[in-house]
Protein backbone atom coordinates (compact mmCIF):
# COMPACT_ATOMS: atom_id res chain seq x y z
CA UNK A 1 0.00 0.00 0.00
CA UNK A 2 1.01 3.54 -0.50
CA UNK A 3 -0.37 6.61 1.29
CA UNK A 4 -1.87 9.12 -1.00
CA UNK A 5 -3.07 11.66 1.67
CA UNK A 6 -7.29 12.58 3.25
CA UNK A 7 -7.09 8.76 4.35
CA UNK A 8 -6.69 7.66 0.85
CA UNK A 9 -4.37 4.35 -0.22
CA UNK A 10 -3.09 3.01 -3.17
CA UNK A 11 -3.50 -0.70 -3.35
CA UNK A 12 -1.15 -2.74 -5.42
CA UNK A 13 -2.71 -6.30 -5.84
CA UNK A 14 -0.45 -9.76 -6.63
CA UNK A 15 -0.77 -8.86 -10.23
CA UNK A 16 0.25 -5.29 -10.05
CA UNK A 17 -2.93 -4.15 -10.60
CA UNK A 18 -3.31 -0.40 -8.73
CA UNK A 19 -6.65 0.89 -7.08
CA UNK A 20 -6.97 3.59 -5.06
CA UNK A 21 -9.38 3.10 -1.68
CA UNK A 22 -10.63 4.78 1.64
CA UNK A 23 -9.35 3.43 4.92
CA UNK A 24 -12.55 2.85 6.47
CA UNK A 25 -13.04 0.50 2.98
CA UNK A 26 -9.58 -1.39 3.69
CA UNK A 27 -9.56 -4.69 5.56
CA UNK A 28 -8.01 -4.24 9.38
CA UNK A 29 -5.96 -7.33 10.28
CA UNK A 30 -5.53 -8.11 14.14
CA UNK A 31 -3.16 -10.27 15.41
CA UNK A 32 -4.52 -12.77 17.74
CA UNK A 33 -2.06 -15.01 19.94
CA UNK A 34 -2.61 -18.06 21.52
CA UNK A 35 0.14 -20.19 24.09
CA UNK A 36 -0.67 -23.80 24.48
CA UNK A 37 0.89 -25.96 26.62
CA UNK A 38 0.88 -29.63 27.82
CA UNK A 39 1.65 -31.30 30.68
CA UNK A 40 2.39 -35.09 31.03
CA UNK A 41 3.69 -37.42 33.07
CA UNK A 42 4.83 -39.31 30.04
CA UNK A 43 8.68 -38.56 29.35
CA UNK A 44 8.69 -40.42 26.09
CA UNK A 45 9.18 -37.38 23.43
CA UNK A 46 8.51 -39.05 20.03
CA UNK A 47 6.24 -38.35 17.34
CA UNK A 48 3.08 -40.27 18.80
CA UNK A 49 3.36 -37.28 21.54
CA UNK A 50 3.52 -34.79 19.35
CA UNK A 51 0.63 -35.94 16.72
CA UNK A 52 -1.32 -36.76 20.33
CA UNK A 53 -0.88 -32.78 21.66
CA UNK A 54 -1.60 -31.72 17.91
CA UNK A 55 -5.36 -33.16 17.49
CA UNK A 56 -6.05 -31.86 20.52
CA UNK A 57 -4.76 -28.13 19.53
CA UNK A 58 -6.80 -28.55 16.22
CA UNK A 59 -9.98 -29.62 17.51
CA UNK A 60 -9.75 -27.19 20.49
CA UNK A 61 -8.59 -24.34 18.29
CA UNK A 62 -10.96 -24.97 16.02
CA UNK A 63 -13.72 -24.89 18.51
CA UNK A 64 -12.50 -21.47 20.03
CA UNK A 65 -12.56 -19.96 16.01
CA UNK A 66 -16.41 -20.87 15.85
CA UNK A 67 -17.05 -19.56 19.05
CA UNK A 68 -14.75 -16.23 18.67
CA UNK A 69 -14.27 -15.36 15.10
CA UNK A 70 -16.75 -17.37 12.99
CA UNK A 71 -16.17 -15.33 10.05
CA UNK A 72 -12.89 -16.86 9.56
CA UNK A 73 -14.21 -20.49 10.00
CA UNK A 74 -16.48 -20.51 7.22
CA UNK A 75 -16.83 -24.24 6.87
CA UNK A 76 -16.18 -25.18 10.89
CA UNK A 77 -13.08 -26.57 10.37
CA UNK A 78 -9.97 -25.24 9.25
CA UNK A 79 -8.82 -25.60 5.60
CA UNK A 80 -6.01 -23.54 5.13
CA UNK A 81 -2.74 -24.55 7.65
CA UNK A 82 0.94 -23.43 8.05
CA UNK A 83 2.75 -25.32 10.30
CA UNK A 84 6.36 -24.38 11.74
CA UNK A 85 8.52 -26.25 13.91
CA UNK A 86 12.18 -27.19 14.26
CA UNK A 87 14.21 -29.80 12.89
CA UNK A 88 13.83 -32.31 15.53
CA UNK A 89 14.34 -36.01 13.72
CA UNK A 90 12.72 -37.50 16.93
CA UNK A 91 9.27 -35.89 16.77
CA UNK A 92 8.62 -33.51 14.09
CA UNK A 93 10.61 -34.60 10.93
CA UNK A 94 9.83 -37.75 10.06
CA UNK A 95 8.06 -40.12 7.39
CA UNK A 96 5.82 -40.82 10.42
CA UNK A 97 5.05 -37.37 10.73
CA UNK A 98 4.69 -36.37 7.76
CA UNK A 99 1.95 -38.69 7.18
CA UNK A 100 0.07 -37.89 10.13
CA UNK A 101 -0.13 -34.23 8.91
CA UNK A 102 -1.20 -35.43 5.90
CA UNK A 103 -4.38 -37.09 7.37
CA UNK A 104 -5.42 -34.13 8.77
CA UNK A 105 -7.11 -33.15 5.72
CA UNK A 106 -9.73 -36.11 6.34
CA UNK A 107 -12.20 -34.51 8.51
CA UNK A 108 -11.73 -31.02 6.96
CA UNK A 109 -12.90 -31.27 3.49
CA UNK A 110 -10.46 -33.83 1.97
CA UNK A 111 -7.54 -32.68 -0.65
CA UNK A 112 -9.62 -30.89 -3.05
CA UNK A 113 -10.49 -28.16 0.04
CA UNK A 114 -7.76 -28.00 1.82
CA UNK A 115 -4.25 -26.50 1.97
CA UNK A 116 -2.08 -27.71 4.66
CA UNK A 117 1.49 -26.71 4.55
CA UNK A 118 4.41 -28.11 6.83
CA UNK A 119 7.43 -25.74 7.39
CA UNK A 120 10.93 -26.54 9.23
CA UNK A 121 13.76 -24.18 10.24
CA UNK A 122 17.58 -24.74 9.45
CA UNK A 123 19.36 -26.66 11.41
CA UNK A 124 20.67 -24.76 14.62
CA UNK A 125 18.09 -22.07 14.36
CA UNK A 126 15.14 -23.88 16.34
CA UNK A 127 14.71 -20.62 18.88
CA UNK A 128 12.04 -18.55 18.64
CA UNK A 129 9.13 -16.77 20.90
CA UNK A 130 7.69 -20.30 21.99
CA UNK A 131 10.79 -21.14 23.62
CA UNK A 132 10.55 -17.72 25.49
CA UNK A 133 7.00 -18.16 26.77
CA UNK A 134 7.53 -22.09 27.62
CA UNK A 135 10.68 -20.46 29.63
CA UNK A 136 8.28 -18.22 31.80
CA UNK A 137 5.84 -20.96 32.39
CA UNK A 138 8.88 -22.78 33.85
CA UNK A 139 10.11 -19.74 35.80
CA UNK A 140 6.37 -19.79 36.93
CA UNK A 141 6.43 -23.24 38.49
CA UNK A 142 10.00 -22.54 39.93
CA UNK A 143 8.58 -19.49 41.88
CA UNK A 144 5.65 -22.04 42.97
CA UNK A 145 7.63 -24.64 44.36
CA UNK A 146 9.57 -21.36 46.05
CA UNK A 147 6.71 -19.55 47.54
CA UNK A 148 5.06 -23.40 48.67
CA UNK A 149 8.10 -23.51 50.99
CA UNK A 150 8.74 -20.40 52.13
CA UNK A 151 5.51 -18.88 52.21
CA UNK A 152 2.90 -22.01 53.16
CA UNK A 153 0.39 -24.27 51.04
CA UNK A 154 -0.72 -23.35 47.53
CA UNK A 155 -4.62 -23.29 47.21
CA UNK A 156 -4.66 -23.58 43.66
CA UNK A 157 -3.13 -27.08 43.80
CA UNK A 158 -4.39 -30.29 45.21
CA UNK A 159 -1.70 -31.29 47.19
CA UNK A 160 -0.94 -27.39 48.00
CA UNK A 161 2.60 -27.78 46.61
CA UNK A 162 3.75 -28.95 43.32
CA UNK A 163 4.67 -32.37 43.62
CA UNK A 164 2.64 -34.14 40.40
CA UNK A 165 1.87 -33.45 36.69
CA UNK A 166 -1.23 -32.52 37.87
CA UNK A 167 -0.18 -29.12 40.13
CA UNK A 168 2.02 -28.17 37.23
CA UNK A 169 -1.10 -28.62 35.58
CA UNK A 170 -3.09 -26.29 37.68
CA UNK A 171 -0.54 -23.62 38.71
CA UNK A 172 -0.41 -23.19 34.81
CA UNK A 173 -4.09 -22.90 34.14
CA UNK A 174 -4.25 -20.55 37.75
CA UNK A 175 -1.39 -17.93 36.85
CA UNK A 176 -2.12 -18.16 32.85
CA UNK A 177 -5.27 -19.71 31.29
CA UNK A 178 -7.29 -17.65 34.17
CA UNK A 179 -4.20 -14.80 35.12
CA UNK A 180 -4.24 -13.19 31.44
CA UNK A 181 -5.24 -9.94 32.79
CA UNK A 182 -2.26 -9.89 35.05
CA UNK A 183 0.38 -10.87 32.43
CA UNK A 184 -0.92 -8.47 29.29
CA UNK A 185 2.16 -5.64 30.39
CA UNK A 186 4.63 -9.08 30.39
CA UNK A 187 3.97 -9.23 26.87
CA UNK A 188 5.01 -6.09 25.40
CA UNK A 189 3.57 -4.89 21.36
CA UNK A 190 2.95 -9.05 21.30
CA UNK A 191 0.76 -9.99 24.05
CA UNK A 192 -0.89 -13.23 24.07
CA UNK A 193 -4.38 -13.36 24.18
CA UNK A 194 -5.47 -16.49 24.61
CA UNK A 195 -3.37 -19.40 27.12
CA UNK A 196 -4.80 -23.12 26.79
CA UNK A 197 -3.55 -25.94 28.63
CA UNK A 198 -4.08 -29.84 27.95
CA UNK A 199 -3.33 -32.30 30.83
CA UNK A 200 -2.26 -35.57 29.77
CA UNK A 201 -1.09 -38.71 32.03
CA UNK A 202 -0.67 -42.00 31.93
CA UNK A 203 -4.26 -42.48 33.77
CA UNK A 204 -5.84 -39.67 31.81
CA UNK A 205 -6.18 -39.30 28.00
CA UNK A 206 -3.02 -41.09 27.95
CA UNK A 207 -0.92 -41.26 24.47
CA UNK A 208 -1.33 -43.94 22.59
CA UNK A 209 2.10 -45.37 20.76
CA UNK A 210 0.29 -48.04 17.68
CA UNK A 211 2.76 -51.09 17.09
CA UNK A 212 4.08 -52.21 13.67
CA UNK A 213 3.30 -49.61 11.96
CA UNK A 214 5.07 -48.83 8.50
CA UNK A 215 5.67 -46.30 6.11
CA UNK A 216 7.17 -45.78 2.50
CA UNK A 217 10.23 -43.92 3.54
CA UNK A 218 10.40 -40.14 2.38
CA UNK A 219 13.37 -39.72 0.18
CA UNK A 220 15.95 -36.70 0.87
CA UNK A 221 13.83 -35.84 3.78
CA UNK A 222 16.71 -34.12 5.48
CA UNK A 223 17.15 -32.04 2.78
CA UNK A 224 13.75 -30.61 1.79
CA UNK A 225 12.11 -27.81 4.43
CA UNK A 226 8.68 -27.20 2.64
CA UNK A 227 6.16 -29.59 2.56
CA UNK A 228 2.52 -28.89 1.07
CA UNK A 229 -0.17 -31.84 1.25
CA UNK A 230 -1.35 -33.17 -2.02
CA UNK A 231 -3.75 -35.93 -0.47
CA UNK A 232 -3.55 -38.35 2.71
CA UNK A 233 0.05 -40.24 2.19
CA UNK A 234 1.34 -38.22 -0.02
CA UNK A 235 3.52 -34.86 -0.46
CA UNK A 236 4.27 -32.27 -2.36
CA UNK A 237 8.23 -31.32 -1.20
CA UNK A 238 10.92 -28.77 -1.88
CA UNK A 239 14.03 -28.24 -0.44
CA UNK A 240 13.76 -24.49 0.31
CA UNK A 241 10.65 -22.25 1.46
CA UNK A 242 9.58 -18.92 -0.32
CA UNK A 243 6.79 -16.90 1.03
CA UNK A 244 7.09 -14.55 -1.95
CA UNK A 245 3.39 -13.27 -3.25
CA UNK A 246 2.93 -15.97 -5.92
CA UNK A 247 3.97 -18.81 -3.53
CA UNK A 248 1.99 -17.49 -0.67
CA UNK A 249 -1.36 -17.32 -3.15
CA UNK A 250 -0.21 -21.16 -4.15
CA UNK A 251 -0.05 -22.60 -0.93
CA UNK A 252 -2.88 -21.14 -0.28
CA UNK A 253 -4.49 -23.20 -2.36
CA UNK A 254 -5.27 -27.26 -2.39
CA UNK A 255 -2.03 -28.75 -3.82
CA UNK A 256 -3.74 -31.39 -5.34
CA UNK A 257 -3.53 -30.37 -8.85
CA UNK A 258 0.15 -30.22 -9.37
CA UNK A 259 0.23 -32.90 -11.80
CA UNK A 260 3.73 -32.49 -13.18
CA UNK A 261 6.66 -33.42 -10.70
CA UNK A 262 8.82 -30.89 -10.70
CA UNK A 263 6.41 -28.52 -10.47
CA UNK A 264 7.31 -24.67 -10.79
CA UNK A 265 4.88 -22.11 -8.50
CA UNK A 266 4.31 -19.31 -11.97
CA UNK A 267 6.15 -16.34 -10.98
CA UNK A 268 7.96 -17.19 -7.80
CA UNK A 269 10.93 -14.99 -6.70
CA UNK A 270 12.97 -17.40 -5.92
CA UNK A 271 13.04 -19.16 -8.85
CA UNK A 272 12.75 -16.15 -11.34
CA UNK A 273 16.57 -15.31 -9.72
CA UNK A 274 19.91 -17.10 -10.79
CA UNK A 275 20.74 -19.57 -8.52
CA UNK A 276 22.49 -22.07 -11.00
CA UNK A 277 22.90 -25.54 -10.05
CA UNK A 278 20.69 -24.78 -6.75
CA UNK A 279 18.06 -23.32 -9.06
CA UNK A 280 15.83 -26.65 -8.15
CA UNK A 281 15.63 -26.33 -4.79
CA UNK A 282 12.65 -24.19 -5.21
CA UNK A 283 10.89 -26.59 -7.44
CA UNK A 284 8.42 -28.94 -5.75
CA UNK A 285 8.48 -33.05 -6.30
CA UNK A 286 5.83 -35.21 -5.37
CA UNK A 287 6.19 -38.60 -3.10
CA UNK A 288 4.21 -40.84 -0.89
CA UNK A 289 4.45 -41.40 2.52
CA UNK A 290 1.64 -43.61 2.66
CA UNK A 291 1.38 -46.23 5.60
CA UNK A 292 1.65 -49.85 4.23
CA UNK A 293 1.34 -51.75 7.61
CA UNK A 294 -0.26 -50.66 11.26
CA UNK A 295 -4.04 -49.05 12.10
CA UNK A 296 -6.43 -48.37 9.12
CA UNK A 297 -4.20 -49.26 6.86
CA UNK A 298 -6.81 -51.05 4.77
CA UNK A 299 -9.75 -48.38 5.20
CA UNK A 300 -7.35 -46.11 3.91
CA UNK A 301 -6.83 -47.99 0.45
CA UNK A 302 -10.29 -48.68 0.36
CA UNK A 303 -11.24 -44.87 0.66
CA UNK A 304 -8.85 -44.45 -2.10
CA UNK A 305 -10.09 -46.99 -4.52
CA UNK A 306 -13.88 -45.75 -3.83
CA UNK A 307 -12.86 -42.06 -4.52
CA UNK A 308 -10.73 -43.00 -7.63
CA UNK A 309 -14.08 -44.99 -9.02
CA UNK A 310 -16.22 -42.27 -8.09
CA UNK A 311 -14.25 -39.54 -9.95
CA UNK A 312 -13.73 -42.44 -13.09
CA UNK A 313 -17.36 -42.51 -13.29
CA UNK A 314 -17.82 -39.13 -13.26
CA UNK A 315 -15.48 -37.78 -15.69
CA UNK A 316 -17.09 -40.66 -18.03
CA UNK A 317 -20.15 -38.49 -17.67
CA UNK A 318 -18.46 -35.10 -18.91
CA UNK A 319 -19.19 -33.60 -22.55
CA UNK A 320 -17.54 -31.07 -24.09
CA UNK A 321 -17.21 -28.17 -22.53
CA UNK A 322 -17.99 -29.40 -19.46
CA UNK A 323 -14.63 -30.02 -17.02
CA UNK A 324 -13.98 -31.18 -12.97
Amino acid sequence: TKVLGNDMYEVTDISNNTSNHHRKDLRVRKRHSIAIGHTSDDKAHDRHSMQHFTTQELMWLEDYMRNNFPSDIPFGHIRIFYTHSDNAAQHFKNTGAIHYFSTLIKERGGAACTAFVYNFGAPGHGKGPYDGIGGRWKSKIDQCIVSSTDSGPLDYTDSHYIKNVKDVYDALVHHFEKGEHRNVQLAGKNPIHKYKFFLNTFDYKPIERPLNEKFITLEGIKKHYQYAIANEGIVNMRQKPCWCPKCMKALSKPSSGWSSTPYQIAGCKSLSRQHGANNSAYEFTKHSCAKIAGRNVAEVAEQIRHERSTLNNVCAELTVGEWL
